[in-house]
C-alpha cells in the first residue's frame, strides 16, 4: 500500500510515530468497482453473471489506473471465474430439473446432506407434533449433483421415542418440497422412515462443542425471569435457537427499531465498546489492544453461531481495527468498501440479500449524511460551542450534543433505508426516527448485562438474577414504548404500490450521492517546506 494521500485524507503523512498515515483511500476505488460489478451481474439475470461481472470490474479499474500486473491478474480471475460461473450453471440446470421432474410427479426428492449446526427443535403449538428444523450443509443429489443455488432448509420430523438428527450426521433423505423453491431457499419436509443415517459424526466438531456452550450459557440468562422474557435477552446477545413469534416481532418492524433485537452491528459494536473499555483497563498500547480485539470478536461471532448480519459487522470491524496495527489512520468508508468488496467475492448473489444491502446502505447513509446534518443541528440545540478553556463540557450541553448525533444518525440511517423499504416492503416506519433517539441505547445495558450473568451465573446466581431483571426491566420498556408509538396517528406510512426497482436504485444513488455534493469543499493546506538557512555573518535571534 502506498502511502501518499489520497481524496478526502487528512493532509500528508507527519513524521510522528504511531498509526498517523492517512488511510489508503484509493482503495475505494478497487472496492467500489466490485460492487459494482455484483451489481451489474445481478441486473444481467442472475448468478451465472455474478462472477465474471465482478472480475470484468475490477479490470476496469485496473486499466483505468494503468496499473499492468493487477490488471493481468484481473484477467485470469475473469477467465477462471467465467469457467466456474459456467460450471455452476450447469449443475444449477441439472438440479432445476431433477427438482422440477420430482415436483411433476409428486415424489419425493432424494438428497445427501448433512445436519447443519443450527439445529433446533421447533414447537409449532398445541396439538402439533413438534420437530427438527437445520440448514442442510453441502447437499447433493445421489449422484452427486450440488443443489445449487439455494439454501436447503429441512424440517425433520422423528416421531416420539425415536432420537432426534445431531449435528454432523450425514443423511440420505427423500423428502418433499414445500411451497415453491425461491431463488434462495429451498424447504423440504422429511421424515425417519424416507431416511438413511450414513454416519454418526465422528468426534464432536467446533461447532457443537460452541452450540453447546451457547445452551448452557443461554440457561444462565433465564434465572428470574421468565421464558418471553429471556427469550428477548438470549436474542439479543447470544442468538437465541428459538426465533421470536413473528406477531412480536412485526411490532418492532413497524417500530422501526427491529434492528434492537436481532444481533446485528449494533450489538456487535455495543460488544466491541465493552472489550475495547475492559482492554483499555490494562495499559496497553493502540496496537496491542487491536491486536487483541480482533481475536476476541472472532470468537464472539463464533460463539453467536456467525449469522450474517454480525459476520458483516465484525468483519468491517476487522478492516477498521487492522488500520493501528498496519500504522494507518483507520477510515470508516474505506473499512465498509473493503468489507462489501470481500463478502461479494465470497458470495456475488449478496448482492441481492435485502438484510445485506440494508446493513451495508444504512451504515453508508450513516458515514455520509451525519457530518452533513450533524452541525446545523448542534447549532439548532445550542450545543456548539466549545468548553470554557478548555475544561470539560457542562452535563447540559454535553447531553445536547448527544441528542444531537443520535437525531443526526437516525435520520441518516432513515434517508438510506427509505428507498429499499417502499420497494420490497411498501411501508416505512415515521414514528421509528423518534423512538431510534432512546430506544437503542437500551442495548448497551441489556447486552453488557446479558453477557456477565451468561459469563457468572454458575459463580455468582444472584447476580445474574439481578442482571436478568434489569435487562427484562429495559426490554419491557423497549415494548411498551413501540407499541405505543404504534397507537398514534400516522406512525407507519404504506404506500400504494411498491416502489419500481428502478426508481428505487435512482432514488438510492442520489441519496448516496447527495451529501457528497452538498459537503462544504476544504481548503487545500500549503506544502510543508523545510525553514530558509540563515544567511552567513546573521546572529540567530534567541
Amino acid at each position: 500500500m502506498g502511502t501518499h494521500a489520497a481524496v478526502g485524507g487528512d493532509g500528508p503523512a507527519t513524521q510522528a510515530a504511531g498509526p498517523r498515515v492517512p488511510a489508503y483511500r484509493p482503495l475505494n476505488g478497487w472496492c467500489l468497482g466490485a460492487v459494482a460489478g455484483a451489481a451489474l451481474g445481478w441486473f444481467l439475470g442472475g448468478p451465472w453473471w455474478l462472477w465474471p461481472t465482478l472480475a470484468a470490474a475490477a479490470l476496469g479499474v485496473a486499466w483505468l489506473r494503468r496499473a499492468a500486473a493487477p490488471a493481468a491478474l484481473c484477467l485470469a480471475c475473469l477467465c477462471l471465474f467465467a469457467a466456474r460461473g459456467a460450471d455452476r450453471q450447469a449443475h444449477a440446470a441439472r438440479f432445476a430439473e431433477a427438482l422440477a421432474e420430482a415436483q411433476a410427479q409428486d415424489a419425493p426428492l432424494p438428497l445427501r446432506l448433512t445436519v447443519g449446526p443450527d439445529l433446533r427443535r421447533v414447537d409449532p403449538g398445541p396439538n402439533l407434533p413438534a420437530y427438527h428444523r437445520f440448514t442442510a450443509q453441502s447437499p447433493t443429489l445421489p449422484d452427486g449433483t450440488p443443489a445449487l443455488p439455494h439454501v436447503v432448509k429441512v424440517n425433520f420430523r422423528a416421531p416420539a421415542g425415536s432420537p432426534p438428527p445431531a449435528i454432523g450426521q450425514a443423511w440420505l433423505i427423500r423428502a418433499r418440497p414445500v411451497g415453491a423453491a425461491d431463488a434462495k431457499t429451498l424447504t423440504l419436509n422429511a421424515n425417519p422412515r424416507n431416511a438413511t443415517l450414513l454416519r454418526d459424526p465422528p468426534h464432536p466438531t467446533l461447532r457443537a462443542r460452541l452450540a453447546a456452550l451457547r445452551a448452557h450459557l443461554a440457561r444462565n440468562l433465564a434465572r428470574g425471569v421468565t421464558p418471553g422474557e429471556a427469550l428477548y435477552a438470549q436474542t439479543m446477545t447470544l442468538g437465541a435457537d428459538r426465533p421470536i413469534p413473528r406477531e412480536e416481532l412485526q411490532v418492532f418492524a413497524d417500530a422501526g427499531i427491529v434492528h434492537v433485537l436481532s444481533i446485528s452491528g449494533l450489538h456487535v459494536g455495543v460488544v466491541a465498546a465493552l472489550l475495547h473499555l475492559l482492554l483499555g483497563w490494562t495499559g496497553l498500547g493502540p496496537r496491542a489492544r487491536a491486536g487483541l480485539l480482533i481475536p476476541l470478536l472472532g470468537g464472539y461471532l463464533l460463539l453467536i453461531g456467525a449469522p450474517p448480519a454480525a459476520a458483516r459487522a465484525t468483519l468491517m470491524a476487522t478492516v477498521w481495527l487492522l488500520g493501528p496495527c498496519l500504522r494507518r489512520k483507520p477510515d470508516a468508508l474505506t473499512a465498509l468498501s473493503l468489507s462489501a468488496a470481500l463478502l461479494l467475492a465470497h458470495d456475488p448473489t449478496l448482492i441481492g440479500d435485502v438484510g445485506a444491502l440494508l446493513s451495508f446502505l444504512t451504515l453508508a447513509g450513516i458515514l455520509l449524511w451525519t457530518p452533513l446534518l450533524l452541525p446545523p443541528l448542534l447549532r439548532r440545540l445550542r450545543a456548539d460551542a466549545p468548553p470554557a478553556r478548555g475544561g470539560p463540557l457542562p452535563l447540559g450541553q454535553a447531553w445536547r450534543r448527544a441528542q444531537a448525533f443520535l437525531a443526526a444518525v437516525s435520520l441518516s440511517a432513515w434517508l438510506a433505508a427509505l428507498p429499499i423499504c417502499l420497494c420490497v416492503f411498501g411501508r416505512v416506519s415515521l414514528i421509528g426516527l423518534l423512538l431510534n433517539l432512546v430506544l437503542p441505547g437500551l442495548t448497551v445495558p441489556v447486552v453488557w448485562g446479558g453477557l456477565a450473568a451468561a459469563l457468572l451465573g454458575d459463580l455468582l446466581p444472584g447476580l445474574a438474577v439481578a442482571l436478568n431483571c434489569l435487562s427484562a426491566a429495559c426490554l419491557g420498556f423497549v415494548t411498551l414504548a413501540a407499541e405505543a408509538a404504534l397507537a398514534l396517528p400516522g406512525a407507519v406510512y404504506e404506500a400504494d404500490a411498491l416502489l419500481d426497482p428502478a426508481s428505487a436504485l435512482f432514488l438510492q444513488l442520489l441519496l448516496l450521492a447527495l451529501p457528497l455534493l452538498l459537503r462544504p469543499a476544504r481548503q487545500p493546506r500549503a506544502p510543508h517546506l523545510p525553514p530558509p538557512p540563515n544567511p552567513k555573518g546573521s546572529e540567530a535571534k534567541p
